[in-house]
This record gives C-alpha cells, sequence and structure tokens, in this order.
C-alpha cells in the first residue's frame, strides 16, 4: 500500500525545495540575553501531505517511518523568531506546534541552526563532526 505513497512523495531528507512541516519539539527562552534554543523534527512537505495531510488512497494502516531531520537553533535573537514563525510574542511560540518552514542553505539569514539527520549523525557510524 505505501508504494504508492513512495511513488507520490520522494522521500529525500532534504528536499529541493527545502520545504519543511516542522514540529517545534523544544523551545527555550533565556530571558537574559532575549534568546531562543529551538529543536524541530522536520519533514519535507513532499512527503508529509501525500502521507498524512491528504492522501489520494484510504489506508488502514499507520503510515511508515517518515525522512525526519531534526533542525537545531541555538542562541537566536527572540525577535527574530517571533518574525521567523509568524507569531504575536514569545508567548506564542510553544513546543507542540506545527510550522511550514523553508530552510536556506549556509548562514545567509537572520535565524540559522544545525540540520542533524538523526539517522545518520547520532547513529556513532557518522565521522567525527559529521
Amino acid at each position: 500500500m505505501f508504494g504508492n505513497i513512495g511513488r507520490l512523495a520522494p522521500v529525500e531528507p532534504v528536499p529541493s525545495d527545502d520545504m519543511f512541516c516542522a514540529f517545534l519539539s523544544k523551545a527555550d527562552l533565556d530571558p537574559g540575553s532575549d534568546s531562543f534554543d529551538l529543536t524541530f523534527e522536520m519533514v519535507p512537505v513532499q512527503w508529509m501531505i501525500p502521507a498524512i495531510v491528504a492522501p489520494t488512497i484510504s489506508i488502514n494502516s499507520p503510515a511508515p517511518n517518515s525522512p525526519a531531520l531534526i533542525y537545531h537553533i541555538r542562541g537566536a535573537d527572540a525577535s527574530m523568531v517571533v518574525t521567523m514563525l509568524g507569531v504575536k510574542n514569545t508567548d506564542y511560540v510553544a513546543e507542540g506546534s506545527w510550522y511550514l518552514l523553508k530552510l536556506g542553505r549556509g548562514k545567509t539569514g537572520k535565524v540559522y541552526g544545525d540540520l542533524y539527520d538523526p539517522d545518520i549523525d547520532m547513529s556513532g557510524k557518522a565521522p567525527p563532526n559529521g
């Protein structure tokens, strides 16, 4: 059954359009420096839409593991985070929320972080600093 989803949505960890559905799993505000440390669990939009949001076929079993990535932002200015997420203020930066994010490559934006593939980077199989 999920072969159909595989044909509909590529499972490359970083899609060509750099668009992700991002689940905010950790948001720590440091009031002293007015900065955030954020951790997102990210899934390419190209996978999420046909597999979860709007499947074109009926499936009566759980979806397969998604090609998830972890995006970690350290010490980001709180006002930039509020702007990036499109929320009113820091009180609305809520763990457990979903966001649609487009990532640029390199350190080109005002908010940037590290992108990890947990299957590679955290398995102990990657080279040091990999």
